[in-house]
């Protein structure tokens, strides 16, 4: 049975015919400011909470909100992800790579991530 009536999983899905380097834009440009919308949320209902609790307090602690603005990269031989990054908007930050003292494997170096 071909129904072709628009409801299939596709329906629910963008299609973007772009390079790995736009993709990895749009993601994090998504990621971004989708962040920045839950912050949003957070901080109203932090505010409101603190206006009833604390109204002649001048207690500023809650109000902080992290940036959420850096992205940490293995950096691997793809330029495109590091643009991606940058043209996201974003700050990024290279992670150091390791090698295995026997063979020619590349990894990231965990110590460094953490």
């Amino acid at each position: 049975n071909n129904n072709n009536n628009g409801n299939g999983p596709a329906s629910y899905g963008t299609l973007l015919p772009v390079c790995t380097g736009m993709s990895m834009a749009l993601v994090l440009s998504g990621l971004r400011d989708r962040a920045n919308q839950l912050d949003k949320l957070g901080n109203q209902h932090d505010a409101s909470t603190n206006n009833d609790d604390n109204n002649n307090n001048n207690n500023n602690e809650s109000s902080t909100t992290p940036e959420r603005n850096i992205v940490l990269w293995s950096r691997i031989d793809q330029k495109s992800c590091y643009k991606a990054i940058l043209s996201a908007g974003l700050t990024c930050i290279v992670l150091p790579t390791t090698t295995h003292p026997t063979t020619d494997e590349v990894s990231t170096d965990l110590n460094a991530l953490q």
